[in-house]
């Protein structure tokens, strides 16, 4: 990461490494940092487990060289929108919480953004196109319902999902597909054209 994510413009952070035990002042619980599995304009992701052993993802807002007041606010509208909008087809948040100077988002892991499953030669899209977009289509009326839009739907921001039974051995695992990313979700009213950053989902007009 260069050096103007490293920091804020107002105070000093620290970026967590493999083995970084983090702790949440919310809910007392810790998690350790693992490997990290994704960067993004706005965030970096980490693999990591709870105090019970659950593999989670703790998602960390890059300062990006602003004021601590403005990543803040960012912070909180994502974390107001992903408590907003629970959903089996949205990615659920566990946790959020601000640790040396550093917003972090404790979400579910799920198996692999849509982009890398469907480039699997043993995926055939025309079986799973049906199932993609219901689960997608279910994700975006409910936030469209409650007044909100994603505004970054892409394949990147699809995450395929296999659910296992808490119980070893019994069951098979059932596969579902989950809308993520929420950053820079707005309400309705407040969409405008200029507002898109990916050229590729920017709508024709």
């Amino acid at each position: 990461m260069s050096a103007d994510v490293n920091k804020l413009a107002t105070v000093s952070v620290h970026w967590p490494g493999p083995g970084t035990p983090i702790r949440s002042p919310h809910s007392d619980n810790f998690y350790i940092i693992k490997e990290r599995i994704g960067e993004g304009c706005f965030s970096v992701a980490y693999s990591c487990r709870d105090s019970w052993g659950n593999q989670l993802v703790a998602k960390v807002l890059k300062p990006n060289g602003l004021p601590f007041e403005v990543v803040e606010g960012k912070a909180n509208d994502e974390i107001n929108a992903l408590t907003q909008l629970r959903h089996p087809h949205i990615v659920y948040i566990y946790d959020a919480f601000r640790y040396n100077n550093l917003f972090y988002l404790i979400v579910e892991r799920c198996d692999t953004a849509l982009t890398l499953w469907i480039s699997d030669p043993k995926v055939v899209g025309r079986f799973w196109f049906k199932t993609v977009a219901k689960c997608m289509l279910e994700a975006l009326q409910f936030i469209h319902s409650r007044q909100m839009t994603h505004c970054d739907v892409h394949p990147g921001n699809v995450l395929f999902q296999t659910i296992r039974s808490a119980l070893p051995q019994t069951l098979s695992p059932s596969i579902t597909f989950k809308l993520n990313d929420l950053g820079i979700a707005r309400r309705t009213g407040e969409v405008c054209g200029s507002g898109t950053f990916l050229n590729a989902i920017r709508p024709p007009e």
